[in-house]
């Protein structure tokens, strides 16, 4: 990785306000033409910022801009500074370019923001890097590489039986989890613990020593058993995002089936039943099979922008990502994130807000504010995917 802490100078100046009104869709959007991800490791006195980016252009053909906020909904710039892009490291195994932004460490909450345009259209992409000072939201000082040792992990999931190593000796703990998903967004009575979750064993991984989980389930990697912060992976099977076999298939369909449906399939998971169901439903071989494909794309595109210390597609906002799809408008406002759908002849103009919980396992948790409101448009929803209409 290489170390830009060197290449670019904060600039006490002030610049025009750009973190009120953003659209943060782009993140969540596959097809976007910039995307970026970031791993934030706090140090004792230093915070390391690695920067994945993909793009369909040239890296040069956009410029970088940093601006430290104290808020989402601040007009003021504690500081700013351009990014050399030209410095980042292009990694073939990965088809991305690799950045590591290094500052000093502050103890107070605040937010960074990166905008990237693009130098002949002037599009923008704005991403934001929220950085905490708090005891009761995990605070990562680990950087896990991946199989082939190298690559940062910058995803919150890792496969069974590929090798990883850490650039510190870290204790981790293994959780034999198996949280449930998510309820309908008109269900205000929704589930908010986990009764399964329990520590089943902890051992010890040297700095840069290969290693492998040969366990699904949730690991919490530390290297400092003092305090709860540290770094939490799901574990699936070396298919993840995705899903392969009908056993995987059946619990992320509960959304849009009924419970006479639901425990149909449960009580015989296998494809001859599970084709029989939808045949039912559908009437139609071909109508069911892209009903299949297509929602089986959300739950994987779920499973990629919100897993954390479980599956994608269980979380709110991956619940409601699989059933409503990509929002038309995300916006951020302090602790809160609001995705708006635009209203067209099959559904009203929905807003959808989402609240971050403080979560020692992970800094991106969030619950939906739900409503008895959404019944009639999730009801609606699930109608046209049952119909072969999305």
């Amino acid at each position: 990785m290489i170390r830009l802490s060197s290449v670019f100078t904060l600039i006490f100046i002030g610049v025009a306000a750009f973190s009120q009104g953003i659209n943060y869709r782009h993140q969540y959007n596959p097809k976007a033409s910039f995307q970026l991800e970031h791993k934030v490791v706090y140090n004792t006195h230093t915070v390391n910022i690695f920067l994945k980016i993909v793009s369909a252009d040239a890296i040069t053909s956009y410029e970088g801009i940093l601006d430290f906020r104290s808020s989402y909904i601040s007009n003021r710039t504690d500081s700013s500074a351009s990014i050399y892009l030209e410095n980042a490291k292009y990694d073939s195994i990965s088809n991305a370019w690799l950045m590591d932004l290094s500052f000093e460490k502050v103890k107070k909450k605040r937010l960074l923001l990166l905008e990237f345009i693009h130098k002949k259209t002037g599009m923008s992409y704005y991403f934001d890097v929220p950085l905490f000072d708090h005891p009761k939201i995990n605070q990562s000082s680990t950087l896990l590489y991946d199989s082939s040792l190298q690559t940062p992990i910058f995803k919150n999931y890792l496969s069974t039986n590929s090798y990883y190593k850490t650039d510190q000796s870290e204790y981790i703990h293994y959780y034999h989890s198996n949280y449930s998903a998510s309820t309908p967004p008109m269900s205000v009575a929704q589930k908010t613990g986990n009764a399964l979750l329990s520590m089943d064993t902890t051992f010890l991984v040297s700095a840069n020593e290969k290693f492998s989980l040969k366990k699904e389930g949730m690991y919490f990697f530390e290297n400092d058993t003092s305090n709860l912060h540290g770094s939490v992976f799901t574990v699936r099977n070396k298919h993840f995002p995705k899903y392969a076999s009908i056993e995987e298939l059946i619990a992320p369909i509960r959304y849009i089936t009924t419970n006479a449906e639901y425990e149909r399939l449960k009580a015989t998971p296998d494809k001859e039943t599970f084709e029989k169901v939808w045949l039912e439903i559908t009437k139609d071989p071909e109508v069911a099979k892209k009903i299949i494909n297509n929602y089986f794309k959300r739950v994987t595109l779920a499973n990629m922008f919100f897993t954390s210390f479980k599956e994608g597609w269980k979380t709110d906002r991956g619940m409601v990502y699989i059933v409503f799809g990509l929002p038309s408008e995300v916006h951020k406002y302090g602790s809160k994130e609001e995705w708006i759908y635009a209203g067209n002849k099959q559904q009203l103009k929905l807003k959808f807000t989402f609240v971050k919980i403080n979560n020692v396992f992970s800094e991106k948790f969030y619950r939906l504010e739900r409503k008895k409101e959404y019944s009639t448009p999730w009801m609606n929803k699930v109608a046209l995917w049952r119909s072969g209409s999305i």
